[in-house]
């Protein structure tokens, strides 16, 4: 019920910005109510705590985002895995490489995948619908 009431609470706030004719309310209403701020518990990662609890060679999947790309496939294609480990994490790691490999053709190597994509220039958004299709 709260968060209900949460969300009913911002939907009216962001309303009254939109529809407001005065660029000093609008200011007033980003500045009080529509900062960004990291979140506490993921500390900006955009990831719930159980994948935050995930390791991969003593790398949590948030730290491994904030590489680069080409960083990451290098990372992925070097871990030490025992069978069972490679056999379970196989399909995930090629496709995973593949994805990286085909971006860092493209020359996006120097993104990270923590980036947000408002933060993208239109080529570098292309590329990545190319990359994703």
């Amino acid at each position: 019920k709260q968060w209900y009431q949460r969300r009913v609470r911002a939907k009216k706030i962001e309303r009254k910005h939109l529809n407001s004719s005065s660029e000093m309310i609008r200011k007033w209403y980003r500045n009080t109510f529509m900062s960004e701020f990291p979140c506490q518990k993921c500390k900006g990662g955009r990831i719930n705590s159980h994948a935050m609890a995930v390791k991969i060679s003593k790398i949590s999947i948030n730290e491994l985002c904030k590489k680069p790309i080409s960083k990451i496939n290098s990372f992925l294609l070097s871990i030490d895995m025992n069978e069972k480990e490679e056999q379970i994490s196989k399909l995930i790691i090629n496709e995973l490489s593949d994805r990286l490999l085909f971006l860092e053709n493209v020359g996006l190597d120097y993104l990270s995948l923590d980036r947000k994509a408002e933060t993208l220039s239109g080529g570098e958004s292309q590329r990545i619908r190319l990359a994703t299709q």
